[in-house]
């Protein structure tokens, strides 16, 4: 994946995100993928999850406004990021 593909991911995501379109937003992800939001409160493992996560066929209450403020992305790295851990493992915080 290059810089400008991630961007282009992200900014997906959060258009998705905004309209309240769910199943767009989940589509963003991997099957397997898992997404935690610090401080650890949050922790969504699978496409389903995200799916439930961005409000599922009803939508998210109210309206949404994502804003990606700082992007890091290293295109020397050898691993993509939503493959950094099995379904299983729970990533650890600390």
């Amino acid at each position: 994946m290059t810089q400008s593909e991630f961007v282009q991911l992200l900014e997906r995501l959060a258009d998705a995100w905004n309209q309240g379109d769910a199943e767009r937003a989940a589509s963003c992800f991997t099957p397997d993928a898992l997404y935690t939001e610090p401080p650890d409160r949050q922790f969504y493992a699978g496409w389903e999850a995200l799916y439930r996560f961005f409000g599922g066929p009803d939508g998210r209450p109210g309206q949404m406004n994502m804003v990606w403020h700082h992007v890091v992305f290293d295109p020397a790295s050898s691993w993509e990021p939503a493959s950094l851990h099995s379904p299983t493992e729970r990533p650890s915080m600390g």
